[in-house]
Parts: structure tokens; sequence; C-alpha cells
């Protein structure tokens, strides 16, 4: 790790000029970032974060570092801009290894808190009566937040960075995560998004029939669920969703209460049901079977989500978090978009019955698959991807 150069960096970036320290001792690394705190001599901790597998030479992969680097420091400002949730300052950034460091990194403010399973908030298991009132105090806490990021709107869809010529200023552009364009209006957020799924499909071999078709059930289900999320409040304008919300990313006192949201490198601006349908984790995921367990703990944030919709003072004709948080065809709108940008074929999985059982009120997929309805999509999407991969 390059200690001295992050020292060195962080002791000029301090205004006035402070000799620091970083701590050799306790650092973490995961998958993506190592993440570390650097002391000054006056107390003040900052914490260090380099982007440790940037090391692909492919181009692609060096872009989808950049983009992530610069949407997660354009949107922990734009949080910070609009909304009241917790997030660290950043203080300064590099997008690619060209620097002193060697490194991607963003150099930002510490949060102190807690790990809520420290404190008892777990959601892998049934729900202690010891920690229920903690538990309720951090769903209640979420919901504020999840609320919070509801003032944060936009005319377009995709990923936010800072804007070129305005340091203040914002822009719509990429998703981070996946690289697909910025989109224009909900529908052409769903027709982008699921395009690397239909590719996938038609790039099945023309003489697997059943193959086919039976993945083309995924695109069929996609359909059916974009068309099922609607809410007469619901707005048309995109909205902030961090898109890996869950307990691991946040921070929490001895209450229960959240005090940091992190990890914001593939927030993307979402219609309005993906948003709603953010929090995943008191759901237990639609893909697997319920579990009175699961719906417990979700009974409890809807319940959260409705309240601060109360205490928030949102009109009744401006509502719409809560319901279409509650919605099943929108807790899987949220999964099926992920599943669907990133070429995801769950037409085997449990999952397929699951969301067939939601939408159609049947889980015998093999029966749907008969059926005249889909019968007739398949006809059309079949002869549309032989047409487009046999055209001129």
């Amino acid at each position: 790790m390059p200690f001295d150069a992050i020292e060195k960096l962080a002791s000029a970036l301090h205004d006035p000029p402070l000799q620091c320290k970083a701590n050799r001792a306790r650092y973490t690394s995961g998958d993506v970032w190592t993440i570390m705190e650097v002391e000054f001599v006056n107390g003040t901790v900052w914490i260090v974060r380099l982007r440790t597998d940037h090391c692909a030479e492919e181009p692609s992969a060096l872009d989808d570092v950049k983009r992530r680097v610069e949407c997660e420091v354009a949107t922990l400002k734009l949080v910070k801009d609009r909304t009241n949730v917790p997030v660290p300052t950043v203080y300064a950034y590099s997008a690619t290894a060209q620097n002193d460091l060697g490194f991607p990194y963003i150099i930002m403010s510490a949060i102190l808190g807690r790990r809520p399973r420290d404190i008892g908030i777990d959601t892998t298991g049934p729900l202690s009566d010891d920690y229920r009132a903690t538990f309720e105090r951090y769903c209640a806490s979420l919901a504020r937040i999840h609320l919070e990021l509801s003032r944060i709107r936009f005319d377009q869809f995709g990923s936010v960075y800072l804007a070129p010529s305005d340091p203040q200023g914002y822009v719509v552009g990429p998703i981070a995560w996946a690289g697909t364009r910025p989109c224009g209006s909900v529908a052409d957020f769903y027709a982008v998004n699921v395009q690397p799924l239909q590719k996938g499909v038609r790039a099945i071999d023309g003489d697997s029939t059943g193959q086919r078709k039976r993945a083309a059930l995924c695109l069929w289900v996609y359909w059916k669920a974009v068309a099922a999320c609607t809410h007469p409040n619901a707005p048309t304008q995109s909205m902030l969703v961090h898109t890996d919300l869950h307990m691991s990313n946040t921070l929490v006192n001895e209450h229960g209460d959240i005090v940091g949201v992190f990890d914001w490198d593939c927030a993307t601006l979402m219609p309005a049901a993906v948003f709603a349908a953010q929090v995943r984790m008191f759901g237990g995921g639609l893909w697997q079977a319920p579990s009175e367990e699961r719906l417990a703990l979700f009974r409890l944030y809807d319940a959260a989500l409705r309240a601060a919709e109360v205490e928030a003072d949102v009109p009744e004709a401006e509502r719409f978090v809560a319901d279409m948080h509650a919605s099943a065809p929108c807790r899987m709108m949220a999964l099926l978009q992920q599943w669907a940008v990133n070429g995801h074929d769950f037409s085997d999985s449990d999952a397929m019955s699951i969301f067939c059982d939601h939408l159609f009120g049947s889980s015998d997929v093999e029966a749907l698959m008969e059926s005249s309805n889909f019968e007739t999509f398949f006809e059309f999407f079949d002869t549309l991807g032989t047409a487009t991969k046999s055209g001129p």
C-alpha cells in the first residue's frame, strides 16, 4: 500500500496543511476497494478508499472504474446538497491510476458509527423481542432516508456526474455500473436496459427453439412487470436509486439511528417503481420462497415507510413510495432491470415460478409457456429476432 504517498497527499489537502499518519495496522480490503484511516495530529480522521481492482488492462474495465468513481463523487455531493441523508464529504479523488498513489482513489471525511449487526439488527433470522425496538428504530431511520432521496429528481435516466463546465452542477450520463446510455423517458429506460437480455436470447441457436423459447419467457415476464408497475401519483421524472442499500452499507448509533450511508458508486437515476422498491433486504428477495420471518420484516419496513410519509406531511395526492414498495411487480422490477441489463437468463431459476405466480396467479411455468398470450409474444419476438440477425 502507498502509505507514504497517502500521508503526503492528505497532509497537503488539509486546510491548513497538517501532518497525518495512515493507519498501517488496521485497514480492510474487499473485492473492489481497500479502505484505510488517516489521522491528523489534531485528532481529525479521514477515510481513504483505493480502487485496488483497477489493474485490468481492458479499456472497457478501465472505463467502468472511471465511471463508478466519478459517479460516486458526484452522487455524494448531490445527496449532501439536496437532502439531509448522512454521507461523507469528498476532499479529493482520482478516477484513474495516473496519480501519485498509483490507484483510483477517493479521500473523504470519516463518519463514526457502528455496524447494525453489532447492536442486534439482523435480517437473517427471526426478529428477537430483545432487539425489536432497535430494529423498528432502524427501519424508521431508513424509511426517512428513503423518502429524503425522493427529493432528487431529474428529467433523464442514468447516473449522475459533475458537470465539466460547472463544478457545482450535474449532468446525467451512462449508467455507471452498466455503461448503457442515458435515457429521456421511463419507456426508453426500460427498453434500453432490456437490450442485453434480448441480445442473449436472440443469440441462442435457431435450431434450439425450445431453449430460445424458454429464455424468451424472461423477456415476457420483464415487459409484463413493466406494465404492472403503475401508480397514479408516481412521477415521470427519474429518481435516485442507491442500488445497494442494505445494512452493510450503513452505520448506526447505539439506538439504531442511521448515521452514515456509503458505497454510492452504482447509484442510478431510475423510474419511480425501482426507486420505491430499492430497499430489498426486508423482503428476503422475490427469488426466494416467502417465509413468515421475511414477511414480518417486510411488514415492519412497509409500516415505517407509510409512517414516514405521514411524518413528512406528504400530501395524499403525492404519496406513492410506500404503495409502490408494497407492490410485488415493483419489487420484481427492481430485480429484473438489473438482471436484464446484465443479460441474466433466469428462466430455469426458482425466481421464474415466483414471478409468474405474482404476475399471472400461477406458478406453472410450463402451462404459461403454452398459453396463447406467450405464444403470440414469442412468435413476434422470434420473427423479429431472426429478421434482425439475417437482415441486410
